[in-house]
C-alpha cells in the first residue's frame, strides 16, 4: 500500500464508493477467505466494514477537511469512535473464525505436549497459556509456540 501515490489511493478509494453491489462483492470474499464461518458472521463482516464501516470512515476524512477550512469548530468524537466501533467488531469477529479456531486448537496441542514432557517446562507452558488466554479475550496476536 505504501508504494501507491496518493493519487492512485485515491483512485482506489472512488472505486470502493463506486462498486455495487459493494455488500454483496465484499459477502463473496469473506464467504471466500472463511468458508467454514457462519453465515451471519459473514454479513455482520460484511456490515462492519463495506456497509456502515467505509461510510464512517468517509465521513470522518471529510470532517477533518471541514475543520481545516475552518467549516466547523471542531472535530466530533462521533466519527472518530463510530469507525473504532466498526474495526473492533471486525477485528473480534475474525479472531473467532473457524479458521482461527483451529490455529487455537493447535496452540492447546503444543502445550498438552509440553506438559506432558519427562521434564515438562511448567513455567513455559503457563506462559503459553497466558498468552493464549490474551488472544482469546480479544487482547493479542496468536501466541508463537514453536
Amino acid at each position: 500500500m505504501n508504494e501507491l501515490t496518493v493519487e492512485e489511493k485515491l483512485k482506489l478509494v472512488r472505486s470502493l464508493f463506486e462498486r455495487k453491489p459493494v455488500d454483496k462483492d465484499a459477502f463473496d470474499r469473506f464467504r471466500e477467505k472463511f468458508p467454514k464461518a457462519s453465515e451471519q458472521i459473514i454479513r455482520t463482516m460484511t456490515h462492519h466494514l463495506y456497509v456502515d464501516g467505509h461510510i464512517a470512515l468517509l465521513d470522518m476524512l471529510c470532517e477533518l477537511e471541514m475543520f481545516l477550512r475552518q467549516e466547523i469548530e471542531e472535530i466530533g468524537y462521533g466519527k472518530i469512535s463510530e469507525i473504532v466501533y466498526h474495526l473492533n467488531n471486525f477485528v473480534l469477529l475474525e479472531s473467532i473464525m473457524p479458521e482461527t479456531a483451529q490455529d487455537v486448537v493447535d496452540s492447546i496441542s503444543e502445550i498438552e505436549v509440553e506438559l506432558k514432557d519427562d521434564k515438562p517446562d511448567v513455567k513455559a507452558a503457563l506462559s503459553m497459556l497466558a498468552e493464549l488466554k490474551e488472544f482469546v479475550e480479544g487482547h493479542a496476536d496468536m501466541p508463537d509456540i514453536c
